[in-house]
């Protein structure tokens, strides 16, 4: 029988979505044709997907006003919910009411959105996220290509460690996320979307959401760094980053 932490419940909501490696899909494979204890797990992490969904179902049903758009917007098929974490979900239903509102909201900045969703990370969202060098690089490859820009140029951070990228979306634009864990376990995000504005002459420095954020423009793209309020470092990360994206459209 496999050891229950060999797979944490962050790798198996991984491998339901889709977004594990090879080395990882295969090896929950193999234990899954043997471990009847591993099977069990998967199929209460898949039920509580559906009890998620289904109460995001009832919260936007039971919202006076509701945009007819937002009715319509397919509800995520593989999103598991861990056992146990129905206040999470019940906090996440009213975070995600919260960042839809503002992406409704005509004048809401895409800033102000990013933010918002960012302050739902804790440390616990990217601590279980341990993908290898060469899965990073193909992600950042991916994302390079969708956006537009090389984002494997990026250089290391001293004090912030690389979790993840991802490819989100706003009014139509990809919008590429790439995780870091601070020393001290901070969640921080660079956040990067076409925007066509001109290039800024300085980083602009604001509180969103709670979060100190760091923003720029470069070569009509917008680009914002968020993390922990107070968190040092952060300003020269965004220093750094600005830096090395200069001239890197593809």
């Amino acid at each position: 029988m496999t050891d229950r932490n060999v797979f944490s419940d962050q790798d198996l909501s991984c491998y339901l979505d889709g977004e594990t490696s090879g080395p990882m899909s295969e090896a929950i494979d193999r234990a899954l044709a043997t471990d009847p204890a591993l099977r069990q797990r998967l199929a209460e992490l898949k039920a509580g997907e559906e009890a998620f969904a289904a109460a995001m179902v009832a919260a936007a049903q039971a919202a006076p006003a509701m945009p007819e758009i937002a009715q319509s917007l397919p509800v995520p098929a593989n999103r598991p919910l861990r056992a146990g974490l129905a206040g999470v979900a019940v906090g996440a239903v009213a975070a995600i009411g919260l960042a839809w509102n503002l992406w409704q909201t005509p004048e809401a900045d895409w800033h102000d959105v990013v933010a918002n969703y960012q302050s739902l990370y804790v440390t616990e969202t990217l601590a279980q996220v341990d993908l290898s060098p060469a899965a990073q690089k193909a992600d950042l490859d991916r994302l390079s290509k969708g956006l537009g820009i090389d984002l494997t140029v990026l250089p290391q951070v001293a004090g912030l460690s690389f979790k993840r990228a991802q490819q989100l979306g706003y009014r139509g634009k990809p919008l590429a996320q790439l995780t870091f864990l601070t020393a001290d376990g901070g969640p921080v995000a660079l956040c990067i979307i076409e925007t066509g504005s001109e290039t800024s002459d300085a980083i602009n420095a604001a509180v969103l959401s709670g979060l100190d954020t760091y923003s720029w423009t470069d070569n009509g793209f917008g680009v914002l760094l968020v993390g922990p309020k107070g968190q040092k470092g952060l300003e020269n990360a965004a220093e750094m980053f600005r830096s090395a994206l200069k001239d890197a459209a593809v």
